[in-house]
C-alpha cells in the first residue's frame, strides 16, 4: 500500500514538472512574440 502511494506521488511530481515546463515554453514564447514588435 506504501509502495502504491509513492509511485502515485511519482507520479503527481512528474505531472506538475510536465505542467511547468509547459508553461515556461508559452511564456518564451509570448515573449518571443512581443520582441518581434
Amino acid at each position: 500500500m506504501v509502495t502504491y502511494f509513492l509511485a502515485l506521488l511519482q507520479l503527481v511530481k512528474q505531472g506538475k514538472l510536465l505542467i511547468q515546463q509547459d508553461q515556461i515554453a508559452a511564456d518564451i514564447s509570448i515573449q518571443k512574440k512581443d520582441d518581434g514588435d
